[in-house]
């Protein structure tokens, strides 16, 4: 096969060819591979961070959550019951101690104080609650 020759270029006669700006040439090196991944991993960890951080966080926050309600709860009940036996057997001690026969079973009377005492925390808790808003 013949080789062709490049088609000549055609030029007004006193017309130049444009030179093109001198550009730097970059020296990529050897460092250009550890440069791109670095680059590439400061971009994934900041979208990363910004997406599935705060999910993550949330995450935790309502596994820790539930869990300390759940013990909240048993907590609180527990309290409750020891409370009532206490209270029964206080006031046992005191019908006994003073010849009270209303209070051989107090039962009725341990019934009586933590309803009232929950009805007056309960009432007070609805006041705070719907009470007037404060305006800073």
């Amino acid at each position: 096969m013949a080789e062709t020759a490049p088609p000549a270029e055609s030029r007004p006669a006193g017309v130049a060819r444009p030179s093109l700006p001198s550009l730097p040439t970059p020296s990529l090196g050897d460092e250009w591979p550890r440069q791109a991944t670095d680059a590439v991993v400061k971009v994934v960890d900041s979208v990363r961070d910004k997406t599935t951080g705060p999910a993550v966080n949330a995450a935790h926050a309502a596994k820790y959550g539930v869990v300390a309600a759940f013990l909240g709860s048993v907590l609180a009940v527990i309290v409750i019951i020891a409370l009532i036996r206490l209270l029964e057997a206080v006031f046992h001690t005191i019908g006994v101690h003073w010849g009270i026969s209303a209070l051989e079973d107090p039962i009725w009377l341990v019934y009586l104080v933590l309803g009232g005492l929950f009805s007056v925390l309960g009432l007070l808790f609805f006041r705070w609650a719907n009470g007037p808003a404060k305006h800073d």
